[in-house]
């Protein structure tokens, strides 16, 4: 079994990094994170970010200099990203390509991907005490992201991920359909089962309209590389405003609407319940913000993407709440996983009762 990467050790993080990168780092702690480990490590006081990942089928050393390309597109075109440094010893895919800034190191001599950024400061927006304008500011946000990516290139080889865009439907039918398996055997805590058949009900209700009236016409909006994940977990803000983005790592080429559609799903768990603000009004103000941002660009969208937007990102919240409650059921306590599907779930299960009254 491979070892933990969050066992690693102040040590280990310092070889890792001196090797890799030539800095001689001390870790200070570990950072949230779902899948890759994050840690802040400093050197001559200044702080950076320690990211190290097993590859694995969705994430390929490929696959991880893909997205560091993205992310320096980012960087270059003004987002508020994360510095990336250049390692010592890039990684170089068979195509000759290398974004220079990913290493392929190895922890009980088994491979790892390893990378270094800058820290950003600020707060992450899921624990942040935000202004009136929050939804505006993430839909400016998506717009400067959408165009500062219009023009990479896809990846090499396209990752299958599990929260693709074009498969929030099906996705969310599906893991509705699997709490209701739950519910019935009686698996279902109090807290959750109040209210599960209620929001069970809107969730199928809203993956058919997706299936139905979205899907079917995806393929005719146009595609960019987007980054797809623009959460309250991976914006920071600094006294009221946004002041950076994080995590590229659900990127990949989607239609272009996605990133506002998913980006208001989210604004919905911090804005669409207990602000007296209705939700649809939420997703309305973030993509406002959107089109102003886009304005007289190619990332501008069409009516047609814009009668689409408010089911696909319904959808997508739907396919949240079901996929945090799934993931409390099925973890321990204990588990990192349990306490973020609980953390996800505490934010969007309310603002789904809310939809489904």
């Amino acid at each position: 079994m491979s070892r933990s990467l969050r066992t690693l050790t102040d040590e280990d993080i310092r070889v890792l990094v001196s090797n890799n990168f030539g800095l001689d780092v001390h870790l200070e702690r570990f950072l949230s994170g779902e899948t890759a480990i994050n840690a802040r490590v400093t050197s001559q006081n200044t702080a950076y970010v320690f990211k190290a990942e097993y590859p694995s089928r969705t994430m390929t050393p490929e696959y991880a200099d893909w997205l560091s390309t993205v992310h320096q597109a980012a960087y270059e075109s003004g987002v508020p990203v994360a510095q990336q440094l250049p390692a010592t010893h890039p990684f170089q895919a068979s195509s000759g390509q290398s974004s220079g800034c990913v290493s392929v190191a190895h922890v009980n001599d088994e491979p790892v991907v390893v990378r270094l950024q800058s820290f950003l400061d600020g707060t992450e927006a899921a624990t942040a005490q935000l202004t009136d304008d929050y939804p505006t500011q993430v839909g400016t946000l998506a717009g400067h992201v959408a165009t500062a990516l219009a023009r990479v290139p896809a990846a090499p080889d396209m990752i299958l991920h599990p929260w693709a865009f074009e498969s929030t439907g099906v996705n969310a039918k599906f893991a509705s359909e699997r709490l209701q398996t739950w519910e019935a055997s009686g698996h279902v805590p109090a807290d959750i089962g109040t209210s599960l058949t209620r929001v069970l009900a809107f969730s199928r209700h809203v993956a058919h309209d997706f299936e139905t009236t979205v899907k079917p016409i995806l393929n005719d909006f146009p595609q960019q590389v987007l980054h797809q994940d623009i959460n309250d977990q991976n914006v920071l803000v600094s006294d009221g405003k946004i002041t950076g983005l994080l995590d590229f790592g659900d990127c990949r080429v989607a239609a272009r609407m996605a990133e506002v559609a998913i980006a208001s799903s989210y604004v919905l768990t911090v804005r669409g319940s207990g602000s007296g603000e209705p939700p649809r009004d939420v997703i309305s103000r973030v993509a406002t913000a959107y089109q102003d941002a886009t304005q007289g660009t190619d990332q501008y969208l069409s009516s047609t993407e814009l009668d689409a937007l408010e089911t696909a990102a319904i959808a997508r919240l739907c396919l949240g709440a079901c996929t945090w409650a799934a993931r409390v059921l099925t973890t321990r306590p204990q588990e990192p996983a349990h306490a973020y599907g609980q953390k996800r779930l505490d934010r969007t299960w309310p603002v789904i009762e809310q939809l489904a009254q």
